[in-house]
């Protein structure tokens, strides 16, 4: 994720505070890499790797630091030293030629320990207790109306599937949408006419969508005309308005249409600097249609570390185009 401007990262304890709040959730056994330029701040993830992966993972990093201008970093691995320790060292040593590595910290059980500090009064051999909770950034990110989930399991519930009730509205729902939109005429030009008009009229709104309104569009959205004129509008609209708008129908929508607006969710995640969030709804897309195509483009966005500034900049200017590449019926894929 992106760091918020006035999060500013000054000591060892701000930067064990402020993590959990720019992945959205407390992390465990991960290797997660603090850079920095001229330009912009991020926070990037990786599970920890056994040495047999290190060269990997290494050229992993490389190609995210140099896309990005890079030139600071703070390395921290979260886990045992037995597991941590070897890989953080690794890291350092490798990356010290591309960018200045400001610290090295190992965060386990409530403690945190600097690889580079050896000064015993300010970080001893047992550990320095935090508690991210009570930290002063903590409450700048929470002001700032980022939030820290206990697990990325906790944080992935965001996207699983209304049950019970709701679900067996939706389901009756989506079955009468798709008799009017697929049965009585499966072509892709009803999908396209009703579809657009659709698209453009709901996606824009800052409500909770019917159950009604949700049936239909999660069908239309199987076309990818339609699901293309979605996606290029995301950037041009309010990103918490469509937070709440890609996140409802993620949930409500059923079976194999949760596929399209799943992926809308992680390019939204994405080009907004939440890659945590990108990646559950990824993993949502790809349980209903395991290769989505744009759930693939996205994924490997996110795999090199193509700053999120560059691709939605590029989306504005497609937009424009889509009628030219498009027409206004297309073969139903």
């Amino acid at each position: 994720m992106n760091l918020p401007d006035k999060l500013v990262i000054t000591c060892p304890p701000d930067a064990v505070a402020v993590i959990p709040y720019l992945l959205g959730f407390h992390p465990h056994d991960s290797l997660v890499i603090l850079g920095a330029s001229a330009e912009r701040s991020f926070a990037f993830r990786l599970d920890l790797v056994g040495r047999e992966r290190y060269s990997d993972l290494l050229m992993q990093l490389f190609g995210l630091m140099i896309r990005n201008d890079a030139d600071t970093a703070i390395l921290l691995g979260y886990g045992p030293e037995e597991t941590v320790g070897p890989l953080l060292t690794e890291v350092q040593d490798a990356l010290k030629d591309i960018v200045t590595v400001n610290e090295v910290l190992r965060v386990d059980g409530g403690r945190w320990w600097s690889l580079m500090c050896t000064d015993q009064e300010c970080c001893p051999p047992e550990g320095t207790p935090y508690d991210s909770a009570s930290s002063h950034l903590a409450a700048q990110a929470t002001f700032a109306g980022l939030v820290a989930y206990g697990s990325r399991e906790e944080m992935a519930a965001m996207v699983t599937p209304v049950d019970g009730e709701d679900r067996a509205w939706m389901v009756a729902e989506t079955e009468r949408a798709e008799q009017d939109l697929l049965d009585d005429a499966p072509s892709s030009s009803l999908l396209v006419e009703m579809g657009l008009p659709l698209v453009r009229s709901l996606t824009g709104q800052d409500r909770r969508l019917s159950d009604h309104e949700v049936a239909r569009l999660s069908i239309v959205l199987t076309h990818l005309r339609v699901r293309d004129e979605a996606w290029m509008r995301i950037p041009s609209l309010d990103p918490q308005q469509q937070l709440r708008l890609w996140l409802d129908v993620t949930r409500r929508a059923v079976g194999e249409y949760a596929a399209a607006p799943a992926a809308l969710l992680a390019f939204l995640a994405y080009i907004n600097g939440d890659g945590t969030l990108a990646r559950i709804a990824l993993d949502r897309c790809r349980q209903v249609t395991p290769f989505y195509s744009m759930a693939e483009l996205i994924g490997d966005c996110l795999r090199l570390g193509i700053p999120p500034e560059a691709v939605r900049d590029k989306i504005r200017d497609t937009h424009r185009s889509l009628p030219e590449v498009w027409g206004e019926s297309a073969e139903y894929v």
